[in-house]
């Protein structure tokens, strides 16, 4: 068979998920959860309350990362705003649907939080007081039952969140979340 052409099992597939799983079988993805797991588990020791961030992974969560990680390649979304991405009007389907398929609980929170990273941007924080010193400061709604982050704001500098109007009206940030 020359190379490039279909195999008759490719031929056989007719949705996404069938053809996905040729390229990554269960099997693999399994062993992928078994590793991944693993690894959390030897990063659990670090935290003293265990969190949704420290719970075990399945075939399903690594299927749905990366199904949205394969949507975003081939719809060449590494030049889309992230705005534009997860815009709940005119954004991928698929994200939309992330976005708005999860309902939260009555209760959530907002907080801000410093995302540790050293590489090269224009917007990284720097705040000496913290365990990660450098990296980007991100204001975030998250269910408070289930701690999903429901959405944030990424802080990239004066202009991006009015602090005075925040300080003034807790309700805009939380209506701008």
């Amino acid at each position: 068979m020359p190379p490039g052409s279909l195999t008759e099992e490719t031929n056989t597939k007719k949705s996404a998920r069938e053809l996905f799983e040729l390229f990554i079988p269960d099997d693999e993805l399994a062993a992928m959860t078994v590793f991944t797991n693993d690894k959390i588990h030897a990063l659990r020791v670090r935290y003293k309350d265990f969190s949704p961030t420290t719970n075990l992974t399945n075939i399903a969560e690594l299927k749905a990362l990366l199904g949205i990680l394969v949507m975003s390649g081939i719809k060449q979304d590494n030049h889309v705003s992230t705005l534009q991405m997860w815009s709940t009007f005119d954004g991928c389907p698929l994200y939309r649907a992330c976005k708005t398929c999860y309902v939260p609980g009555p209760h959530v929170t907002i907080d801000e939080q410093l995302v540790p990273f050293r590489g090269k941007y224009s917007f990284k924080i720097y705040i000496p007081n913290m365990p990660a010193k450098y990296g980007t400061k991100d204001l975030m709604m998250c269910d408070a039952d289930t701690h999903f982050m429901c959405n944030a704001i990424l802080y990239l500098g004066k202009g991006t969140v009015d602090l005075a109007q925040i300080q003034a009206s807790i309700s805009a940030l939380a209506m701008r979340l």
